[in-house]
């Protein structure tokens, strides 16, 4: 009984808190500023300098996302019922296999969630149950047929994760949200 009480504390305060590692941790006001921003912008650029927190914002959000948590985020009727996707484009495969593992799965029940892989490259994340989904792209090329590949998705959520060589991919990845009235950020 005393085991369960934990998990559920641990729980609420994973469920308040802005990093996994410390359940005291709350986004500071840009921060905060950003999150209330899903709500009414579509597309939105948070620019900042190097360890500014913008790539913690960004996994706080989708890690909302995921569990149906966001404070400050209605679901749009435009999102419909079903399974959702959501996209994350970072510079490189390692880099983003990194990200799931260290910063977003913490977030997350590990035993809901189902990696997919090409050889040993991490390409998506599937829920179990529910059938969300999170695809991992590399944007590091900014290549023809990278944009091509990015071409096959329309998604609820998109977040590009450090500036893209080149403007297409972020032109692309925004166009995969219009279907839906999804959310882009880049941070």
């Amino acid at each position: 009984a005393l085991d369960r009480a934990v998990a559920m504390l641990r729980a609420e305060a994973l469920r308040t808190c802005f990093a996994p590692e410390d359940l005291n941790s709350r986004a500071s006001p840009p921060q905060e500023e950003v999150l209330r921003g899903i709500q009414k912008y579509l597309i939105r650029y948070c620019v900042s300098g190097n360890q500014g927190g913008k790539t913690t914002l960004a996994i706080r959000e989708l890690t909302w996302l995921l569990t149906d948590s966001h404070p400050y985020f209605e679901i749009p009727e435009e999102w419909g019922v079903g399974a959702r996707t959501y996209i994350v484009a970072g510079q490189d495969r390692s880099q983003l296999e990194n990200m799931w593992q260290t910063r977003i799965l913490p977030f997350l029940n590990k035993d809901e969630w189902k990696e997919i892989r090409s050889g040993s490259a991490l390409q998506s994340v599937q829920h179990r149950e529910r059938g969300d989904q999170i695809i991992f792209m590399s944007h590091n090329n900014s290549s023809e047929n990278d944009i091509k590949h990015m071409q096959y998705y329309s998604a609820h959520w998109v977040w590009v994760d450090e500036m893209p060589k080149s403007p297409r991919v972020l032109e692309e990845l925004q166009r995969r949200v219009d279907a839906r009235r999804g959310r882009f950020l880049c941070t």
